[in-house]
């Protein structure tokens, strides 16, 4: 059965998970009728002896109205909207939600959209920015249009249920609406998480570049170990009663570790292969503060934690990411632009994904808890957190999760987002084969508990002898640090200048907007040479911002990204109703949002204190 072009097309670009569902589905007829009545497409489906026309008789949409006609919709949502039949209930429901709303439908059979899709055009809908849609078997991949939502719009979600379709299967959109709101929950953290930290990710990574531009990329280690297995170490409560095994493992196994388990490898005489740090905060650096990291081997991004890299100088591998300025760096200078391993929130996920660069094809974790014990420990006792008193936390609040060897476990809101993230790359990754020794911790969907007897067993008797030697033959890395400082310098005297033009402009334009006397709100005025002015501004900001796409790129991905949420919050606020006024208020607060991020850029780029800064722009 063939899609239509133009379905086609809208679900490759923007659902390409569903188009696989819908090439993976079965041959066999499925329990449901399309045809036409003469004039439109009708869709009857059947259960049992029974059956039923999700949209009426007649003209389908008539039902879809009356379903809502009293309905009043909460803004800044997102609504879970069960089945998709012909789609008229869902463009209903767009219409009446409004531009600041979302719609996710989920439709429990490929086979239903394989067959409407080969004969309705329904390519406005699919290519509705303010629609999302999933079938089939609920895992992780399902939500994955939630990935590329911007939470800063949208406060919550909201089941809506249609009935004709929601009862051909209640079980699963009931469980639709219960996973939806976890993917949320996970999804809309990390969002948060980047905006956030954005500033200091680039902070970090303009002040890292001349330590780590000469670094080795973690791709000159691709396929290096294969078949290998690979032991990722984390510093959950189980992992006091595993250093017996890690000992005995690491003959026979790279052994990769977080930063808050390494000092608890360190003491109990175990040094891990390969360290990984990713947190941009000083944080990440306790772990390896006034730790011996002497025969270890980092593996960071360019936005970690500088101390980390001092800590590990001449030791470290590095990897680009989505960071634009580090690509452009690279780039300018002729370098290849480099690996890029998932950065999902927590390192557990970097690690397992590096297993797949090395070429391991099997992972066995310790200290993977994603849980606290019964007594609220949250980490290893040998750690930076039982050092502040913060090792232990309260159980109200947690949510209950099915454990590995007990029934159910106390996991936290964070340690939720690690669980659901770590399953994810499960679920991506089936050639990689996983075991859990956390006794008792979470279960992790795809990942079988073993003891350490099992574990030990499972590893085999393949060596890591020669691992270290391997790492070695690519470190300590070569390189001048006041040659690679003039090296970044040079190949971000573009950028450099381009922040500056930005701030300057935007400076300027927002001053003018500020000055304008508030004689002008009224409508006489909408031609005045003043408010002119204003609309002039806006264009050569914006062309410059489009002339740049580069640098505006790496601009965006700093103190920008912040200071552009804060304007979104900013002109929600109640403003004018003359038209040319209210431009002029949301003008004023885009360009000084731009100004505020153009000169946090400059700063960072030219060395130069914050309280220097403004003579310098």
């Amino acid at each position: 059965m063939e899609l239509l072009p133009e379905n086609r097309e809208a679900l490759s670009k923007r659902f390409p998970e569903v188009l696989r569902r819908i090439g993976d589905t079965a041959k066999e007829s499925p329990a449901f009728n399309l045809y036409i009545d003469g004039v439109r497409w009708q869709l009857e489906a059947c259960y049992g002896e029974n059956s039923v026309t999700p949209h009426g008789h007649g003209e389908p949409g008539n039902l879809a109205e009356r379903w809502l006609s009293n309905w009043l919709p909460r803004a800044s949502s997102i609504f879970a909207l069960s089945g998709f039949g012909l789609g008229h209930h869902a463009r209903v429901l767009l219409e009446k939600a409004g531009p600041d709303c979302l719609v996710f439908v989920a439709e429990r059979d490929p086979r239903l959209l394989a067959e409407v899709m080969s004969r309705v055009d329904c390519s406005d809908l699919l290519n509705d920015s303010r629609f999302m849609l999933g079938t089939g078997e609920l895992g992780q991949t399902f939500f994955e249009p939630l990935r590329d939502v911007q939470f800063a719009d949208v406060t919550q979600v909201v089941p809506i249920i249609y009935s004709p379709l929601y009862s051909l299967d209640e079980e699963y959109y009931g469980r639709f609406f219960s996973e939806i709101a976890r993917s949320y929950e996970v999804c809309s953290q990390l969002y948060w998480s980047n905006i956030k930290d954005s500033a200091l990710l680039q902070e970090n990574t303009i002040t890292n570049l001349p330590s780590l531009f000469n670094a080795p990329d973690i791709g000159v280690l691709t396929d290096h170990f294969n078949g290998l297995p690979l032991v990722l170490v984390g510093a959950g409560p189980s992992l006091d009663e595993a250093v017996k095994f890690l000992r005995a493992a690491r003959e026979h196994a790279i052994i990769v570790c977080g930063n808050s388990s390494f000092r608890k490898l360190i003491n109990n005489g175990i040094r891990p292969h390969l360290a990984m740090a990713l947190d941009p905060r000083f944080e990440t650096f306790k772990g390896y503060s006034g730790v011996d990291t002497r025969g270890v081997c980092m593996v960071a991004p360019f936005f970690v934690f500088p101390h980390v890299v001092e800590a590990f100088s001449g030791k470290t591998f590095t990897w680009t990411g989505k960071n634009t300025l580090v690509k452009a760096v690279r780039s300018r200078l002729g370098r290849p632009e480099g690996i890029e391993l998932l950065e999902r929130g927590t390192v557990s996920v970097s690690i397992a994904d590096l297993a797949k660069v090395l070429g391991c094809p099997r992972v066995c974790l310790v200290g993977q808890d994603m849980a606290l014990t019964a007594a609220g420990q949250t980490h290893t006792l040998d750690s930076f957190y039982a050092d502040e008193g913060r090792a232990h936390a309260r159980l109200e609040g947690c949510r209950r999760l099915p454990g590995n060897t007990l029934a159910e476990v106390p996991v936290e809101s964070r340690l939720f987002v690690y669980l659901k993230s770590f399953e994810q790359f499960v679920e991506e990754n089936p050639e990689i084969d996983f075991i859990n020794t956390a006794r008792f911790g979470a279960r992790i969907a795809g990942v079988p508990y073993v003891s350490y007897e099992e574990a030990l067993d499972w590893l085999g008797d393949s060596s890591s002898s020669e691992v270290m030697d391997t790492l070695r033959k690519y470190l300590p890395f070569p390189g001048d640090p006041s040659t690679a400082q003039a090296q970044v310098r040079s190949a971000t005297k573009s950028t450099l200048k381009f922040a500056r033009q930005v701030y300057t402009l935007s400076l300027e334009a927002a001053q003018h907007c500020e000055k304008l006397p508030g004689r002008l709100e009224k409508a006489k005025y909408c031609n005045h040479p003043d408010i002119k002015a204003c609309d002039r501004y806006a264009e050569l900001v914006n062309k410059l911002l489009d002339e740049n796409p580069l640098d505006y790129q790496i601009l965006f991905e700093g103190q920008t990204k912040i200071e552009l949420y804060r304007y979104r919050e900013k002109i929600r606020g109640p403003g004018s109703s003359v038209p040319h006024w209210e431009r002029i208020r949301k003008n004023r607060e885009y360009f000084m949002a731009l100004a505020e991020g153009a000169r946090f850029l400059v700063t960072a780029l030219d060395g130069l204190t914050p309280a220097v800064a403004g003579q310098g722009v």
